[in-house]
């Protein structure tokens, strides 16, 4: 029978060991017999060598405002190794990942950066030590703001014609609002250089475009276009003079004409219509006069005067000269008045 011996810790402690082999003998070959054998025991140092593989991510840019934004690391962080050498007995290989961050999210974004490490545990204290054997992948991630901000403008502006243009403009600016993901305080700017308003536009067809940019702090924008109109919804004013009336017949109306004026238009047209009223007799009548005043944008208003021709006085009435006396047997013959 061949005899085995299995070395325990205590032999690799002590690095020796002596073995006594005895024999009994057989009926063959009388014994017994014995013979002594030293083990010599060496403990072999470890050997690794690890290489990075497939699983380690490429490179990226990834939107969000914080290095929380990154992919989180690998777990187990050995998934990242292969390895290429691993010689002796009871060996230990630990791994780690160790992450950093650098930079600001603007202008150039956060650096976020994962390394891992495998290493032999020499002494067996789970710590990576310098003189240990160790090997690294590293995993570099960017994190920067690429979201424009949301830009909420105001609907188109119509002010009245001969307002205070400057002020309503500035007002309506302001009312735009804007937010963002990761900036607190968007800004807000527009094209308008503080002074220009547009012309008047009746029908609304033209008018100033005033463009609003809002900016984050790491340059993203976004825009919009509104509309500035003036028009005019006002109509002229018309004040009718005081007319003269009554009028004695034969003489006919003469009408004052009224004043006009309107906040737009410095010379609105202005028509008139006549409606003639007849009265107790022929000869008395009344003229009611309306007039219109119709500004550029068709805003119009009208006031009316009313003159009347009135007969108050008598007919004058001239007797003839009469042929008198008259010798009988004449009658009278009257020569009628003149009238």
């Amino acid at each position: 029978e061949d005899p085995t011996y299995t070395a325990g810790a205590n032999d690799l402690l002590n690095g020796t060991v002596t073995l006594t082999l005895t024999v009994t003998g057989s009926a063959w070959c009388p014994g017994p017999a014995s013979d002594m054998i030293v083990l010599n025991f060496t403990v072999c140092d470890c050997e690794l060598e690890l290489a990075c593989n497939d699983n380690v991510r490429p490179s990226e840019t990834y939107d969000g405002c914080d290095a929380s934004a990154a992919p989180s690391p690998l777990d187990p962080p050995g998934i990242v190794f292969d390895t290429v050498t691993l010689v002796g007995d009871e060996c230990s290989v630990l791994y780690e990942v160790i992450t950093s961050s650098t930079g600001t999210l603007c202008p150039d974004g956060i650096t976020v950066t994962y390394t891992y490490w495998g290493w032999l545990d020499a002494n067996d204290d789970g710590n990576r030590d310098m003189d240990e054997t160790q090997f690294s992948c590293v995993e570099t991630f960017t994190v920067t703001d690429l979201s424009d901000p949301e830009l909420t403008c105001p609907s188109n502006l119509v002010m009245e014609c001969g307002s205070d243009y400057i002020t309503q403009i500035t007002d309506w600016i302001a009312t735009a609002t804007a937010s963002d993901v990761c900036d607190m305080d968007v800004a807000i700017t527009t094209d308008w250089d503080g002074m220009q308003v547009p012309d008047l536009s009746c029908d609304l067809s033209m008018g100033l475009d005033i463009t609003f940019t809002a900016t984050d702090d790491c340059g993203n924008t976004a825009t919009c276009i509104r509309t500035v109109y003036v028009d005019d919804t006002q109509a002229p004013v018309v004040t009718c003079a005081v007319q003269t009336t009554p009028v004695e017949c034969p003489g006919t109306p003469v009408f004052t004409p009224p004043t006009v004026s309107d906040g737009c238009d410095p010379a609105p047209t202005v028509v008139f219509s006549d409606v003639t009223t007849s009265g107790d007799c022929p000869q008395e009548y009344s003229v009611t006069r309306t007039w219109t005043a119709t500004d550029a944008c068709g805003n119009s208003a009208t006031c009316s005067a009313t003159i009347f021709v009135e007969d108050n006085t008598p007919p004058v009435v001239t007797c003839a000269a009469q042929t008198t006396p008259v010798e009988c047997p004449g009658t009278p013959v009257f020569t009628p008045p003149t009238v």
